[in-house]
């Protein structure tokens, strides 16, 4: 701030100085002459109360500061005020306003060396973030940016005054980095960046699981999944994580039963008998986290769940034909033989089986006794038809094969 009081008719100045409506500086300046004499010798001597909110400053003789601002009056003056202005909001306002002035030329006011000592910047965890850096020159002259403290939780990106800022995977908590402000002639001294970081939720995590192949009518089958865990850092480390498996083809195979704890599960599955083809499953974990928005600063989501696909091929097996058993046949020598009917003939398997035809053959161990019977009909009933030798008598076993 410059004053230079004169002996006008004017008055004292009165300087008031404000920081977001709050006052930092109301104080009155005026210039003494020790002598009538001074006036002319330049020793005029610029007071105001010796303190103020924030601190305190000597009085100045006008003979150390005459002409000092390239006026032709003695007593003109350069004074500089520090203050420390706690401050969080986006923008801070100054205000300046004087009384008693006698002109521009010679009494005005100025700010300068502004520097945010510390500025906070709150993100979340796992996301990418801008950071805009406060700085510019009064004048208008461009200006650039030099990082002089590297963050040691993240990577900055950028030339400023917007930078990206990328936190470790996983990292939540406090990350500070420097830096500087340069016109090319003058740099401020160092600002620092504290990025808060918030936790978010991650998601529960497990190894990939693999596709699996079972045969047909193979029964019980079981697979593993390691590497389940509650995502995210050492903060999550308590929580705890269920997994079920769910199919979307159940007439081929039910849902899946997940057992165990800790970071390995075991998954029990059934094909349901003579199904074949593939399915496809899904297994999802759930962590006791959030699974919210978490309505911090950077829009980030907290989630609990993960869930993967995965393939169960039951591979087809041909299964045998089958039929209804055939009761023993007892009759006397030469009586005319009856024919014997052979019901729930079938492909057996399931419906990939149900187009095969089924025939059948069968063979005598005693055809001196009976013959090798015949075959007649189609579907699920076909007809047995044998001829004993006439006058023979005795046992003869008939196998009956259906292909």
């Amino acid at each position: 701030m410059k004053s230079w009081d004169g002996i006008g008719s004017a008055g004292n100045d009165v300087w008031k100085i404000q920081a977001d409506g709050s006052t930092l500086l109301q104080t009155t300046f005026s210039n003494v002459p020790l002598s009538f004499w001074s006036f002319f010798s330049g020793n005029w001597r610029q007071s105001y109360p010796g303190s103020y909110p924030g601190g305190n400053f000597p009085l100045k003789w006008g003979a150390v500061e005459s002409n000092s601002l390239g006026f032709s009056y003695y007593g003109d003056s350069v004074y500089h005020f520090n203050f420390t202005v706690p401050h969080t909001a986006d923008t801070l306002t100054f205000g300046f306003s004087g009384s008693g002035l006698e002109g521009s030329s010679n009494e005005s006011w100025g700010l300068d060396n502004v520097r945010v000592t510390t500025q906070h910047v709150n993100i979340e965890e796992d996301i990418v973030s801008d950071i805009t850096l406060p700085g510019a020159d009064p004048g208008g002259q461009p200006v650039t940016f030099a990082i002089t403290t590297a963050p040691t939780q993240g990577a900055l990106t950028g030339a400023g005054p917007t930078f990206t800022y990328t936190p470790n995977l996983d990292y939540n908590g406090q990350d500070t980095f420097g830096y500087t402000v340069s016109d090319g002639g003058i740099t401020t001294p160092v600002s620092n960046v504290v990025v808060l970081i918030d936790p978010v939720d991650d998601a529960p995590i497990f190894d990939t699981v693999a596709d699996v192949t079972v045969d047909e009518d193979s029964g019980e089958a079981t697979f593993t999944i390691t590497g389940v865990g509650g995502g995210g850092a050492s903060d999550e480390a308590a929580q705890t994580v269920s997994l079920v498996a769910t199919s979307f083809a159940t007439a081929r195979v039910p849902n899946p039963v997940v057992t165990g704890t800790g970071d390995t599960r075991t998954v029990t599955f059934t094909p349901i008998p003579d199904a074949a083809g593939a399915v496809t499953a899904v297994v999802t974990a759930t962590d006791t986290g959030e699974n919210v928005e978490s309505g911090g600063p950077s829009g980030g989501i907290h989630i609990n769940t993960k869930s993967q696909q995965f393939a169960i091929t039951v591979t087809a097996l041909n299964d045998a034909p089958e039929f209804d058993a055939i009761a023993d046949v007892t009759m006397d020598e030469d009586a005319a033989p009856a024919p014997i009917t052979i019901t729930g003939v079938g492909t057996g398997g399931g419906a990939d089986e149900a187009s095969q035809t089924v025939t059948f053959t069968a063979t005598s161990d005693r055809e001196d006794i009976v013959p090798v019977p015949t075959f007649s009909g189609s579907g699920d009933t076909r007809t047995l038809t044998f001829t004993p030798v006439a006058e023979a008598n005795g046992s003869a076993i008939i196998t009956v094969t259906a292909t």
